[in-house]
């Protein structure tokens, strides 16, 4: 019988720990790509977290992390004997041939860090689901916000010399060259594409407007266009209409119908042949529609 999760011992990974150290201590070039995914709390072993915090410490003071450097760093903090001595920080050169896969370690390391923070997350909505004195929407929001605040700390930023970025974008250059007319996703708005050239990849675009400008018909107009003319899956987030609201001003628009006449009710049979042959357009379209309720 498995025994119960505080028998467990939460996730880690020492020989992933110990290698991302060795490599750093290594080649200290590592440090840059290291210290892109990793903080000294992703560290389990209060050893490894000590280390990983001197060699920090070195690299933005300018310092190179080797062995006497960490010691010396360690020593000045009184944290020698917290980070296993100096026979321990001396193993960890031994633990990796190279720095090349220090990248990989730190993913590892990563990945057991974040695991320990769901952990200690699902803990606290147990204990908190308990309490009748706080509101469960309350707790919810709460958790969610525990939730995001995890993600929001392994937030990453990369860099890459020119060079090795000049053989991508010809390969992108060439790619446009043979797609056509539009090298993203078309918006159904043909003089805005032109000035665009459809939706990019990794872009954002604001629609902006005074109320009533008609900012939601365009963009419910855009997202229907890729979802039942290019059929691509297309998401449309609102935070005061319902679903039901949405898909009458969809249908509206497909059917060339005034909205008016879903209000009044005066619909005839044209009308009627001209929602049906809307709907059947929609419905397998992949198309979603995503309301937040207060």
């Amino acid at each position: 019988m498995a025994g119960s999760s505080l028998d467990r011992i939460p996730p880690h990974n020492d020989d992933a720990e110990k290698a991302v150290l060795g490599a750093m201590l290594i080649d200290d070039s590592a440090i840059n790509v290291v210290r892109q995914r990793l903080r000294p709390d992703d560290f389990y072993a209060s050893f490894n977290k000590r280390i990983y915090e001197a060699v920090l410490s070195l690299f933005s003071g300018g310092h190179r992390a080797d062995l006497l450097t960490i010691k010396g760093e360690l020593e000045k903090t009184g944290k020698l004997d917290e980070a296993g001595g100096i026979d321990y920080i001396a193993g960890l050169t031994h633990v990796v041939p190279s720095s090349a896969n220090a990248d990989y370690y730190a993913q590892i390391v990563q990945d057991c860090s974040l695991r320990r923070g769901l952990i200690q997350v699902s803990g606290i909505a147990g204990s908190r689901a308990y309490d009748e004195t706080s509101a469960p929407r309350l707790i919810l929001e709460e958790m969610q916000q525990r939730l995001f605040s995890l993600s929001d700390t392994r937030r990453l930023f990369n860099y890459r010399k020119a060079k090795e970025t000049i053989k991508s974008t010809f390969e992108y250059l060439t790619m446009v060259f043979k797609k056509g007319e539009y090298t993203g996703i078309p918006s159904g708005f043909e003089a805005l594409d032109k000035l665009t050239s459809g939706f990019q990849k990794t872009e954002l675009t604001v629609i902006g407007a005074r109320p009533g400008m008609g900012k939601t018909t365009i963009a419910l107009n855009m997202a229907a266009n890729i979802a039942i003319e290019q059929k691509l899956p297309a998401a449309f987030f609102s935070l005061e209409m319902s679903d039901r609201t949405l898909l009458l001003r969809l249908i509206s628009s497909e059917a060339k119908i005034d909205s008016n006449k879903f209000r009044s009710g005066f619909l005839n049979k044209n009308d009627f042949a001209n929602m049906f042959v809307a709907a059947d357009r929609i419905d397998p379209a992949p198309l979603f529609f995503v309301m937040f309720s207060a």
